[in-house]
């Protein structure tokens, strides 16, 4: 209780007058004044200020450490998504030092920052460790930190082949996709043209979405692979049975990656059989030689 016997004030008063506060009282920071007491071991209050001083006197002032406040860390993505090794901490208000808290991501996301606001939109450091300093006015209770993490992302690139002796390699392909981002619970959507060889990018799909891509108003067989494995293929039909859309569904794995869809258009005689462009182009050899 901060009791070390050193004196702040001594006076001489005429006998008789009243007593005054000290002058020269300075709380240290941190402290807060208790009270006054005749004995050095505070059991006895004294109330002396206002009075009149009859005979010499000694009074004790007590001052003690205020009480801590507590500041608090939150993760406002949820355990999936990180930790946090401290949650919250007491200080004192005037001296304290913050021990701060350390985010770490887990699998599948990253660190987006210490705000100072639930909403996340008004951001203090994009650090992980964080360790926050004391305001001017010193801590106050209650303070509170909030820590995001966000789902990692990547680029998906699709490229459009088309193959078969009809496969027109001119042609603009219409194509979509969607998938849904799990920081809003949002669909994303968007569309795009591709022609053969063509390429486009759809950035910053978070990883392990769904994402769906089909091509629109087609009349092709069409195959896709995902990097290098074959995706599954869902068709539309017309009610002349054409093809009217081919869609695949792939789980964003983390890897920026290519998604390449090949159409393919070939002579289909009434066996049902596709052929492919060689048989076809001697076919048409056979015919012109014939005229």
């Amino acid at each position: 209780n901060a009791k070390d016997g050193t004196t702040v004030d001594a006076r001489t008063y005429i006998t008789g007058s009243i007593i005054q506060e000290p002058r020269n009282l300075t709380i240290p920071a941190g402290y807060r004044f208790v009270g006054y007491y005749t004995d050095a071991e505070f059991t006895t209050p004294w109330n002396g200020i206002g009075t009149p001083l009859n005979s010499d006197q000694t009074v004790y002032i007590k001052i003690t450490p205020k009480d801590n406040v507590v500041i608090r860390y939150v993760n406002v993505s949820g355990d999936e998504a990180g930790t946090l090794t401290r949650d919250s901490e007491g200080l004192n208000p005037d001296t304290g030092v913050a021990n701060g808290s350390l985010a770490a991501a887990k699998d599948g996301y990253v660190f987006a920052g210490w705000y100072t606001d639930e909403d996340c939109t008004e951001l203090i450091t994009n650090e992980g460790n964080f360790v926050p300093q004391k305001p001017d006015g010193g801590w106050v209770d209650g303070t509170t930190f909030y820590a995001k993490f966000s789902r990692k992302t990547c680029d998906i690139t699709v490229k459009k082949m088309v193959a078969g002796g009809l496969g027109d390699r001119s042609r603009e392909f219409d194509f979509s996709y969607s998938y849904t981002d799990p920081e809003n619970d949002q669909t994303v959507t968007g569309n795009f043209k591709l022609k053969h060889e063509g390429t486009t990018t759809i950035s910053d799909v978070p990883v392990g979405v769904s994402l769906t891509v089909t091509e629109r108003n087609l009349d092709y067989r069409v195959s896709a692979k995902y990097g290098s494995e074959a995706v599954s293929i869902s068709y539309t039909d017309k009610e002349d049975k054409t093809i009217s859309s081919a869609s695949l569904n792939v789980s964003v794995n983390g890897d920026d990656a290519q998604i390449t869809v090949t159409n393919l258009k070939d002579v289909s005689p009434d066996t049902g059989v596709f052929l492919d462009s060689r048989p076809y182009a001697a076919v048409l050899v056979l015919l012109l030689a014939a005229m």
